[in-house]
C-alpha cells in the first residue's frame, strides 16, 4: 500500500530550498546515470534501500535523471516555467493541477508531468528521487514492474521514503519520494550499514 507522511526539514537547511552548498549535500553514484547529490541522511537511506533491493529482488534501482535528486533553484524555476503559464487557454492547459508562483495561479500545459513551483520542491532540499529501475543500459519506470513496485510499497518506508499523494490525488506520480525523516536515520537503514561494514575486508 502506498504510504504517505509529513516530510521533516532538517533545520539547518530550512529555507535554502535549491540553494544548498557543497558542503551540505553528499554526492550520490546514481547507476547509469552518474554522480548526483542529496541530503546526507537521504543519501545514507538511499544506499541502504538501493541495497537491500537489489539483494531480494534482484533490480537495481537509480533516478530517471540526474536533475531528479537535488535540483538546483536554476533548474527547478526553468523546468517550472516550461510547463506552466500564467494566463489559461483550454487547448493548452489542464485545471488538475495548478501552482502559485509570484503572488499568482499558473496553470500546467497539457501532456507534461506536474512539477512543483520553484523554492517549494523537495528536488530542493536533496530530499526527494525520481526513482526508476535500471536494465541494462537502460531505464524503466518504477511502476513498471510490479514485484519491484510491491517491494518499495512494502519496504520504502521503513528507509524513511514514502511518496508525496495517494494515488487517487490529481497529478499522481509513482516514480517520486521523499525522504521525510530529517536527520534522523531510521533502524533498517542502521541494520544495512552495519551488515555492510562488518562483511567489508578491512
Amino acid at each position: 500500500m502506498i504510504t504517505v507522511m509529513p516530510c521533516t526539514i532538517p533545520p539547518s537547511i530550512k529555507g535554502s530550498n535549491g540553494k544548498l552548498t557543497a558542503c551540505q549535500l553528499t554526492s550520490v553514484y546514481f547507476p547509469g546515470k552518474g554522480h548526483g547529490s542529496l541530503y546526507p541522511t537521504a543519501a545514507r537511506s538511499w544506499a541502504a534501500m538501493v541495497l537491500e533491493c537489489k539483494a531480494q529482488t534482484g533490480a537495481l534501482l537509480t533516478v530517471t535523471s540526474l536533475n531528479d535528486a537535488y535540483r538546483a533553484i536554476e533548474l527547478q524555476t526553468s523546468v517550472f516555467l516550461a510547463r506552466y503559464t500564467p494566463t489559461y487557454l483550454p487547448v493548452r492547459n489542464v485545471l488538475t493541477s495548478k501552482r502559485t508562483y509570484q503572488g499568482a495561479v499558473w496553470y500546467k500545459r497539457a501532456n507534461v508531468a506536474p512539477v512543483a513551483s520553484p523554492g517549494t520542491s523537495n528536488h530542493g532540499y536533496g530530499l526527494a528521487a525520481d526513482i526508476a529501475i535500471l536494465s541494462g543500459s537502460q531505464t524503466q519506470s518504477l511502476a513498471s514492474s510490479t514485484n519491484v513496485y510491491n517491494w518499495m510499497q512494502d519496504n520504502a518506508p521503513q528507509f524513511g521514503w514514502t511518496w508525496e499523494t495517494f494515488p487517487t490525488a490529481p497529478g499522481f506520480e509513482p516514480w517520486h519520494l521523499r525522504h521525510i525523516t530529517g536527520d534522523t536515520v531510521t533502524p533498517r537503514v542502521i541494520r544495512v550499514e552495519e551488515w555492510v561494514a562488518a562483511h567489508t575486508p578491512a
